[in-house]
């Protein structure tokens, strides 16, 4: 019997050890467990709020979309033309005006300064969604300030180009030109933006609240094939 006290004893020593050692570890497996769990119900609620989001963002892109084209619908009560260069903005800029008013005269320029690229851009996009499409151009060079390498050169440049394009416009007897400007330009007063409010250009990107992060969002919905 004695011995059997003993056993009994030392088996109840041997359960008291090893509860004491494994009382933390299952102490900290449950505090695990629920870290877990706080952590899988944090990433749901994530994914809940990122789709919700998400569809957020999409319904604001659609609204400005519909504005944007509200407003060159406006803008081009009677006719206008769109400048193009062949980039992101002015091709989603056409590609709106084109789908409300079919038709619509893009004009591009070209000089020795600008990448042909530009041009051929330009030129591919207007031919897909078979607009029409005129090149103009000018002695860029001889610009004063542009020439002499001024600091406001870009601005030079840019008010240089507006000017040419309404001069091609208004032979035409169309009185309102349309350019790609986004919000972000004109909250940097970019030398462009200066230059279009100046020659009286529109920016129905700008006036819209497009960001530059927006153009390319909807660029892509759109599936324009244009840079930047």
């Amino acid at each position: 019997a004695a011995v059997t006290l003993a056993i009994t004893s030392g088996t109840s020593a041997i359960e008291n050890v090893v509860g004491t050692i494994l009382s933390p570890i299952r102490a900290g497996v449950a505090s695990i467990d629920r870290l877990a769990e706080r952590y899988y119900n944090y990433m749901f609620r994530y994914e809940s709020l990122a789709a919700e989001n998400a569809e957020m963002e999409k319904q604001i892109l659609a609204m400005q979309a519909d504005g944007l084209a509200k407003r060159i619908a406006h803008a081009h009560a009677k006719t206008a033309v769109i400048g193009i260069s062949g980039g992101l903005d002015s091709s989603l800029l056409l590609w709106a005006a084109a789908s409300v008013r079919p038709g619509t005269t893009a004009i591009t320029y070209v000089s020795p300064i600008h990448p042909v690229w530009e041009k051929d851009n330009a030129c591919a996009y207007a031919s897909a969604l078979k607009t029409p499409h005129i090149t103009v151009t000018s002695d860029i060079l001889a610009v004063e300030g542009l020439r002499d390498n001024l600091p406001g050169r870009c601005y030079y440049c840019r008010r240089a180009l507006y000017r040419c394009i309404k001069k091609a416009a208004e032979e035409r007897e169309v009185y309102t030109v349309i350019e790609g400007s986004n919000a972000d330009d004109y909250a940097k007063n970019t030398p462009g933006t200066r230059a279009a409010r100046e020659c009286g250009i529109i920016s129905p990107l700008a006036e819209c609240g497009f960001t530059k992060e927006d153009v390319r969002r909807l660029a892509n919905i759109a599936g324009i094939p244009a840079r930047n």
